[in-house]
């Protein structure tokens, strides 16, 4: 097991084995395989075809804001991907090697401005509030050199 791969499963209280684990690199190619690879793990869990959109929602944000901010676009870092069935959820855990979060903590979610005129309209700044909006027990930790992002998506 590799050094992230150790760091990340250190602290897991409940020893349930996981849906999907999965060790990847932060390439958009890669990203839209494991998006695929963890809805197909997680697909009688969800049942709703409006719920497994918002999950793989979810995950775009996640896995995109990983290789676009924390590794700054460099492709070919090392992600790690965790999901349990547990308490009525499907509880995610990422770790990545990247950039910390500005400040050591998540960002606010906050909507970027809209009374804009349409051209000046921002191209990004949904993502976060989109996680918060759909996710439950969002966090974030920085340990070492290792980002770890949890949250729970509830079904």
């Amino acid at each position: 097991m590799n050094q992230l791969a150790a760091t990340a499963m250190h602290d897991d209280p409940l020893p349930t084995p996981p849906l999907a684990h999965l060790h990847f690199e932060s390439d958009p190619w890669a990203i839209a395989h494991v998006i695929a690879e963890i809805m197909e793990a997680c697909a009688l869990a969800l049942g709703c075809s409006d719920t497994a959109a918002s999950l793989e929602i979810v995950l775009a944000e996640v896995l995109n804001n990983i290789t676009e901010h924390a590794y700054q676009g460099r492709p070919g870092q090392p992600v790690e991907a965790k999901v349990k069935l547990r308490n009525g959820g499907l509880h995610f855990h990422f770790s990545d090697r990247g950039c910390p979060m500005p400040d050591g903590r998540l960002p606010s979610g906050d909507l970027p401005a809209l009374a804009c005129p349409k051209a000046q309209l921002p191209e990004g700044g949904f993502g976060w509030h989109l996680i918060r909006r759909l996710t439950r027990n969002l966090s974030y930790e920085r340990l070492g050199a290792v980002n770890h992002l949890r949250f729970c998506f509830p079904i």
